[in-house]
């Protein structure tokens, strides 16, 4: 018996990460406008992490508490 492939597509899922360093509306503003792009390409956004820093973390964006966040619930 020949085993059934499935052409079925899976929706691809994102989580939207951002690091704000001065302004909070301009980050929000950048969340929604990536979040459009991400649907125009078919996936999908469920959900939205935030940080406010002075500067972005040159090794890994995000501080060390955001990132076991991230981990923790997304």
């Amino acid at each position: 018996m020949q085993e059934l492939i499935s052409t079925e597509e899976k929706e691809e899922k994102f989580i939207l990460v951002a690091v704000s360093t001065s302004n909070e509306k301009e980050t929000k503003s950048s969340l929604d406008e990536l979040e459009e792009l991400v649907y125009t390409a078919g996936a999908k956004s469920v959900g939205r992490l935030v940080q406010n820093r002075e500067r972005i973390h040159a090794v890994t964006y995000l501080g060390k508490g955001k990132l076991e966040e991230l981990k923790e619930n997304h």
